[in-house]
């Protein structure tokens, strides 16, 4: 995908989250989430980074709703962050999301193929 049509598939994911909470490639935190919630969505915000992604957390969909733990802007992906949640709670957000969801339990290091880009090395979401 060239810069452009990057620029503007980032643009259309963020219009659909609430004006308020556009801040872009900022790690936001909650007080209500434990702190290993927290420390992982840091985390996953940093690998984001790392990747040339760009991302919003805490996002409220536009009925306010849900908050969305992290946005990834550039490939359309919202990760919510369930530590401690139950399935029902993230099903429900599954359903109200208006874009995909991937549900992070943890993340691991690991060591990479050869062939895999580099800034793939070392993570792996599951």
């Amino acid at each position: 995908m060239n810069r452009q049509n990057q620029f503007l598939q980032e643009r259309r994911n963020k219009q659909l989250f609430l004006m308020a909470d556009w801040k872009v490639d900022s790690c936001r935190f909650s007080a209500a989430n434990s702190q290993e919630h927290e420390m992982l969505k840091a985390l996953l915000c940093y690998m984001l980074t790392c990747q040339g992604h760009h991302f919003l957390t805490e996002a409220r969909t536009k009925d306010c709703k849900f908050r969305a733990d992290v946005v990834d802007l550039t490939d359309g992906i919202i990760y919510e962050v369930a530590v401690s949640e139950k399935e029902q709670s993230t099903d429900l957000k599954k359903a109200a999301y208006p874009l995909p969801v991937q549900v992070v339990k943890k993340i691991e290091t690991y060591t990479a193929p050869a062939d895999a880009p580099k800034h793939f090395e070392g993570w792996r979401i599951t």
